[in-house]
């Protein structure tokens, strides 16, 4: 069974079947080093499955998982060029949940929440955004920030290391394969997918990968 992570812990996996998009919960002990990000698609061999209330629960072993955008069958958000002519282009940015006048946003709510050490409460707000809309990216970078930030611990680099990595590659998505254009910081919707760049070159320095780390740097 093929399955897309919205909310990946390391006991408990919210996710989707690929193909029919149900519901599933998937429980059991990922790897250690191995862990799976949001935004993922991974493989179980499954060895239980049943269903409480109206929630359907697996259990079985994880064979694979890969980052592979294109695979989720999400609708690309655009791109758009403001100037005839220009190669300076802005990203269309998507984050269920945020209202009209920006009083209400859920990426600040979670960084104000994580700036007063409620941690599990800011990563319940970004698990809600990936549930409603995987193509937010800034959600999948600010995960990243919270398992990588401030540690040392190997397999929470590596899994901030996947969050931001889903992050460029969902924006990759977005900009198409042949993308030879700019994206300026100063057009506020590219942010998040810079962001992600930049803190996956950091989270790779930080694993000592120093040569992948360059090749992110130069991008």
């Amino acid at each position: 069974m093929k399955l897309v992570a919205y909310k990946a812990e390391w006991n408990c996996i919210c996710c989707y079947e690929l193909t029919t998009k149900e519901r599933i919960v998937w429980l059991g002990k990922q790897p250690y080093r191995d862990p799976l990000a949001e935004g993922e698609i991974f493989e179980v061999d499954i060895t239980k499955e049943w269903v409480f209330g109206h929630t359907h629960f697996i259990t079985g072993a994880i064979i694979n998982h890969v980052i592979d955008i294109p695979a989720l069958g999400l609708k690309p958000l655009t791109v758009h060029s403001w100037l005839p002519e220009s190669r300076e282009v802005e990203m269309e940015q998507v984050i269920p949940g945020i209202n009209e006048d920006f009083t209400d946003d859920p990426i600040c709510n979670s960084i104000e929440l994580k700036d007063m050490g409620e941690i599990d409460k800011a990563y319940k707000v970004l698990y809600g955004v990936l549930k409603k809309d995987l193509r937010c990216i800034d959600a999948h970078v600010h995960l990243g920030h919270l398992r990588f930030k401030d540690t040392t611990l190997v397999p929470l680099l590596m899994l901030g290391l996947r969050n931001y990595q889903v992050g460029v590659a969902m924006g990759d998505y977005f900009l198409g394969p042949n993308f030879n254009g700019i994206l300026s910081w100063y057009e506020v919707d590219n942010r998040p997918y810079l962001r992600a760049l930049q803190n996956e070159c950091l989270a790779l320095w930080a694993l000592d990968r120093f040569d992948e780390a360059y090749k992110v740097s130069q991008r």
